[in-house]
């Protein structure tokens, strides 16, 4: 299944200031990094409703249902996750996963 598909193009720019939003978080502040996927849902769930309320099409609750629910919620939580997941699975790739042997085993040779 293409994750990406699901997301509305525009929304991937959210995802990328998520991502650093996320990053500052987690490196500048003192807050308990488990909060950080939280936070960044919250934002994420604010920013796509009101991008989804500001360049929606329809009129009346047609515009509730399209920027609250489908924007809001349902790409909100996908927004949310590409920077979470995308983080989590990068740095556990390095910590434990195949980049830290491959760097491991050039360093012996």
């Amino acid at each position: 299944m293409n994750v990406l598909a699901l997301i509305r193009p525009q929304f991937l720019y959210v995802s990328l200031f998520l991502l650093i939003v996320g990053s500052v978080i987690k490196y500048r502040t003192k807050l308990y990094n488990k909060l950080i996927a939280l936070i960044l849902l919250i934002c994420s769930i604010v920013l796509c409703s009101l991008w989804g309320w500001f360049s929606s099409d329809y009129t009346g609750g047609q515009r509730i249902v399209d920027a609250l629910l489908y924007c809001g919620l349902i790409q909100g939580l996908f927004v949310a996750a590409i920077p979470v997941f995308g983080w989590d699975t990068i740095y556990g790739l390095w910590k434990y996963g195949i980049i830290r042997k491959k760097t491991k085993e050039l360093d012996k040779k």
